[in-house]
């Protein structure tokens, strides 16, 4: 008699992609100091919470989530890519997730289109 195998399969979907178009803004522009937010980041945050509302019209997900972000630049300028994920977790807070304390893996990666218009994509998913 041959043992019968019982696999399971996993599959996790993504609950959700935003797409923000526009060049990605670095946390050093939207503060001053460490602490104060300036004119300029509030305007940035506003706007990429306003994106994120317009594409996703779930609630926020609850529990640990994986999230993968791509961001394509139109030029090599150097843009440290850590920077610009926590410039966009912070404006997700309420709209993807409740806090972004409930981001337990990160996938990222910064490409350059050259020529092409600049945009980030954000994929979230429960995590397992």
């Amino acid at each position: 008699m041959y043992a019968r195998q019982h696999l399971r399969i996993r599959f996790i979907p993504i609950f959700m992609k935003i797409v923000i178009p526009g060049n990605p803004i670095s946390t050093n522009r939207l503060y001053r100091g460490r602490r104060f937010l300036t004119k300029e980041g509030e305007q940035i945050k506003d706007l990429y919470a306003c994106e994120a509302y317009r594409q996703y019209k779930g609630k926020p997900l609850t529990g640990p989530v994986s999230v993968k972000v791509r961001v394509f630049l139109a030029t090599k300028h150097r843009r440290d890519l850590d920077n610009i994920l926590k410039a966009l977790f912070d404006a997700m807070k309420g709209i993807l997730w409740i806090d972004d304390a409930q981001v337990v893996s990160i996938q990222a990666e910064k490409l350059v289109k050259a020529g092409g218009p600049p945009w980030v994509e954000i994929s979230v998913q429960k995590a397992h």
